[in-house]
């Protein structure tokens, strides 16, 4: 085949030619432009994937009314993907205090993804460490090659519950009683009935402001 190319295709330049293993003739582009198509399509893939990263995280951003009450707090370990970035940067230009939760070891480690070369760990008010390793997978298994055991599903649940006691704590302080979700074990009551329609309803008055 690399013979017969190189017979067939001698005396024509090289940005003329076709790829020798793609067999077609009737392609009218030339070969050195298919050499430079596949990198254009990359990088227009990731052009195409920052600009819907954007897009995604403002049409959130415009469905909502937020306050000044509120507050965001963002989830990722690598803490670099575009999409993580942006709407962290949006809640920023939106005077919103932002809460990462994320992998210091694996965020400082990794490559930045958004255009801006900003990770999460750069734009967040308040970095919760999950203590994650670099990969996050933290169990190696013989005959394995890749570790397995993510570990921040389990260290970012743990966090999500630290918060949630710490602020009941703190409102309690301040003589304010939080209305609590009770274990759907346990509803066989009439109290306990009314304590869960109590939570749905103060979560649903919590909201109220988002859509309004």
């Amino acid at each position: 085949m690399c013979r017969k190319y190189r017979e067939q295709w001698s005396g024509v330049p090289l940005w003329k030619r076709p790829f020798a293993h793609d067999g077609r003739r009737d392609d009218p582009t030339p070969g050195l432009l298919r050499r430079i198509l596949p990198a254009g399509r990359a990088l227009g893939l990731q052009l195409f994937r920052d600009h819907r990263a954007q897009w995604s995280a403002r049409s959130s951003f415009s469905g909502f009314h937020f306050g000044a009450k509120d507050a965001f707090i963002i989830i990722s370990t690598s803490g670099i993907r575009p999409l993580v970035v942006e709407m962290a940067l949006g809640a920023k230009t939106r005077d919103l205090p932002v809460i990462a939760i994320l992998s210091r070891a694996h965020c400082e480690k990794a490559q930045p993804a958004h255009p801006s070369g900003k990770k999460l760990v750069d734009v967040a008010d308040v970095v919760i460490d999950n203590l994650s390793p670099v990969g996050d997978c933290a169990v190696a298994l013989e005959g394995l090659a890749w570790y397995t055991g993510p570990l921040s599903t389990v260290t970012g649940s743990a966090i999500i519950n630290m918060l949630r006691c710490e602020t009941a704590g703190m409102l309690v302080e301040r003589g304010i009683t939080p209305v609590m979700l009770p274990s759907h074990q346990f509803v066989t009551n009439n109290a306990s009935d009314e304590q869960l329609e109590n939570f749905y309803e103060a979560y649903r008055r919590s909201l109220r402001h988002l859509y309004e």
